[in-house]
């Protein structure tokens, strides 16, 4: 087998796994930022009629101090989502996840063609290189996950008969393959 068509595969898979990744981070700073948005929202709302309601009679020292902490939790969920920012790291993974699914599909496109040639292979990888260079940061263990995931999907296609049925995934056991 041509050592360029083994290459391509390794980035298609690699390529593959990040775009998942960045997906599914993307997702999940989606989720952490509407969920500190919806907490402020809510506390500085119960505060600021509960801050009215008090000066319309002389409260009681319990409602004073529910008030402050009502206040406090309400300034923690502001300072924490600004200082998090997971809406700015949320668009930066899904561009991420973008660029490396371009450059999947692009590797793919490659292994389809019949004339592969290095000058397409070195194009693809300075494009790799680009994104390398842009990628945020994954937290820790989402790369892993993200790769066990796109493994267990490549082997159910595989299985079912979906995928290249002429190469299946290298975790099959043997018997299996």
């Amino acid at each position: 087998m041509d050592p360029r068509v083994e290459l391509l595969r390794e980035r298609v898979l690699s390529f593959e796994i990040k775009h998942v990744a960045h997906a599914r981070v993307c997702a999940h700073f989606d989720r952490r930022g509407r969920q500190f948005g919806l907490a402020t929202v809510v506390l500085t709302a119960v505060v600021g009629t509960s801050v009215f309601t008090s000066l319309k009679n002389d409260p009681s020292l319990a409602a004073k101090i529910a008030v402050t902490v009502l206040s406090f939790l309400a300034a923690v969920a502001a300072a924490s989502k600004a200082y998090m920012d997971y809406d700015k790291r949320a668009i930066e993974h899904r561009q991420s996840s973008a660029d490396y699914g371009h450059l999947r599909d692009w590797a793919q496109q490659l292994l389809a063609t019949t004339k592969l040639g290095d000058d397409e292979i070195a194009k693809l990888d300075k494009e790799a290189e680009a994104c390398n260079s842009r990628e945020p940061t994954l937290p820790p263990g989402k790369y892993d996950k993200a790769a066990t995931w796109v493994q267990q999907f490549r082997e159910k296609l595989w299985l079912e008969g979906s995928g290249d049925a002429d190469t299946p995934p290298a975790s099959l056991p043997a018997d299996a393959r």
